[in-house]
């Protein structure tokens, strides 16, 4: 079995992390991103590759054709200036940007700032390719691709594995739990900004609590398991540990959106075998068909939750379709096999730099 190389690059420097070593989790679901990349290895019969998991889109510590990037969490959708010198580039948001223009219709003010949040992210990603575009040249970088760009899931944050608990024991019929502004480690003007102004994440978030309290009022039999906390990045064990237990204890999982369409809760949820409610989501390769309900506004949560909740075939039939989606489309288990094909395919046909080299200037590899 070839040996692979496995670097994080965050901070302007690239450091050495072992996928086998399930202690070592020093970045946001390391665990899942670590569970596919052993799948792959066990499917690879190539020469060893190099992974680089990171944030950044202008630089590396080396380029290639046998350098893979895993980025992370890009909410602004840029193409990497570096694309044109990696075998390929692993994305869990989308290459570029996307907005469901029928939930314009009716309108609402949850939509109209959804459109104004997506032209400032338009505006933003049109800004940063301009800049990644002058960074290459001034580098000699082969021209920037997104062929090359591989989907794959966001998969799961700190969730622990458990035991499936059936539908029929658990004793919440709804759960959410989560935060309602992006970025409490933010203080002064910019955190009063966001709390004034509100965001994505804020606006839709309240209101489907809003939708969800109007339900409750009239069903007064729901036991629901509702809790809005800190910043979720900033959960200790314990929360941890509580946090799974309150979904696994739930059929139904509410998964509002943050500052994009798609987040952990989502698989989460699937992985766990709750029915997942949410807004619409992008037409990605794991997600087109999911067994997630979407609605195309919380207020139309009322009547979902109605015919839901009074239908237990439909429940079961949802739950089993759920651990089915994680299990054959999202698991590490699909997600690595998947991408041992891809890059096999990508790297039959590569182009790029002629072999890995450092970035001039670049930190050392420790």
């Amino acid at each position: 079995m070839p040996e692979h190389a496995y670097f994080t690059f965050m901070a302007e420097r690239a450091e050495r992390w072992d996928p086998h070593d399930r202690s070592d989790v020093p970045f946001a679901g390391a665990a899942y991103i670590a569970g596919y990349l052993r799948e792959f290895e066990r499917h690879w019969d190539g020469d060893p590759l190099t992974f680089y998991i990171t944030h950044h889109t202008t630089k590396l510590g080396s380029y290639g054709p046998d350098v893979v990037v895993v980025l992370l969490n890009d909410e602004w959708f840029r193409t990497p200036a570096y694309s044109g010198c990696v075998l390929a580039t692993l994305r869990n948001l989308p290459a570029r940007p996307w907005f469901p223009w029928e939930t314009l219709v009716p309108p609402s003010s949850e939509s109209a700032f959804a459109a104004s949040n997506h032209a400032r992210v338009l505006i933003e990603r049109r800004r940063a390719d301009r800049n990644a575009e002058a960074i290459r040249v001034s580098r000699g970088w082969p021209a920037m691709r997104t062929d090359n760009a591989i989907d794959v899931p966001l998969g799961y944050y700190h969730q622990p594995e458990r035991p499936i608990t059936p539908l029929g024991e658990r004793t919440s019929d709804v759960f959410f739990a989560g935060s309602l502004l992006h970025d409490m480690q933010k203080t002064g003007w910019k955190r009063a900004v966001k709390r004034i102004a509100g965001n994505p994440k804020q606006v839709y978030r309240k209101s489907m609590i809003r939708e969800l309290d109007r339900f409750r009022e009239g069903h007064p039999e729901l036991r629901a398991k509702v809790s809005v906390s800190g910043d979720f990045r900033q959960l200790g064990g314990s929360e941890v540990s509580s946090y799974a237990e309150a979904m696994m204890d739930s059929r139904v999982a509410l998964v509002p959106r943050g500052t994009v369409a798609e987040s952990y809760r989502l698989f989460e949820a699937w992985r766990y075998g709750c029915i997942a409610i949410c807004e619409q989501l992008p037409p990605r390769p794991f997600l087109r068909g999911s067994p997630a309900i979407m609605l195309r506004s919380w207020r139309e949560l009322e009547p979902v939750l109605e015919e839901l909740l009074g239908d237990p075939d439909r429940q079961l039939a949802l739950h089993a379709a759920s651990l089915a989606w994680w299990r054959d489309v999202c698991s590490e288990r699909v997600v690595g096999r998947r991408l041992a094909d891809q890059l096999r395919a990508l790297r039959s046909g590569s182009r790029g730099a002629p072999a890995t080299r450092p970035l001039d200037g670049a930190p050392a590899l420790v």
